[in-house]
């Protein structure tokens, strides 16, 4: 029997999906090319309530392999007095889920995280500014740790050994096209469906 949804998501994947991350993927290469200190950060917002449930945290981070930025990033946030910081929460990034993490950041070598804010603290423009100063503020906090620690941010790094094992199970990576939208899609739809964004 033929997917009802598989045209829709076809056509979805088109006029979105694809051109987004191509012009994600233009961005960062364009940066790298030029030698330009480069990281990557997924932002999202969560629901307050989900199923019944409040859900505590103000802002999460989300990570998967990549173990520089994150804790930074979790260890700042905590330091904020009065925030209730989630750790891969409300989600949390894997390869089965998640397409921006995987693909333009581990996959690629960059220092990498995602970040979570409730959206009832984002729902005006007093709000987004709060939250963009303070991110700003806390983001350069961390580029100064990661100077200070000699990290070349313009140059992509070694990949994790689990993400490089993950990566060229089916063969050597290396000498392989990065995945595009198209071919991942398919994988991800159903489960994206499932868990989008709530």
């Amino acid at each position: 029997m033929r997917d009802w949804r598989a045209r829709p998501w076809r056509c979805g994947a088109a006029a979105i999906f694809d051109p987004y991350h191509r012009r994600i993927d233009e961005i960062i290469d364009q940066r790298l090319h030029e030698g330009r200190p480069t990281v990557l950060l997924s932002l999202h917002s969560f629901t307050p309530v989900y199923a019944g449930i409040a859900r505590p945290w103000h802002i999460g981070t989300l990570y998967h392999r990549d173990r520089t930025l994150p804790p930074l990033l979790l260890k700042a946030l905590r330091g904020e007095a009065d925030l209730v910081v989630g750790d891969n929460e409300p989600y949390a990034v894997s390869d089965e889920t998640d397409y921006t993490v995987p693909v333009h950041g581990e996959m690629r070598g960059l220092l990498n995280t995602g970040i979570e804010i409730r959206q009832d603290l984002i729902s005006d423009q007093a709000g987004e500014k709060d939250w963009a100063d303070r991110l700003a503020r806390i983001l350069g906090e961390i580029e100064i740790v990661l100077h200070a620690e000699r990290v070349d941010l313009t140059r992509p790094r070694q990949r994790e050994p689990d993400a490089a094992a993950d990566h060229e199970a089916a063969g050597n990576a290396r000498h392989q096209p990065r995945p595009t939208a198209s071919r991942r899609i398919s994988a991800l739809v159903p489960r994206a469906a499932h868990r989008s964004r709530r």
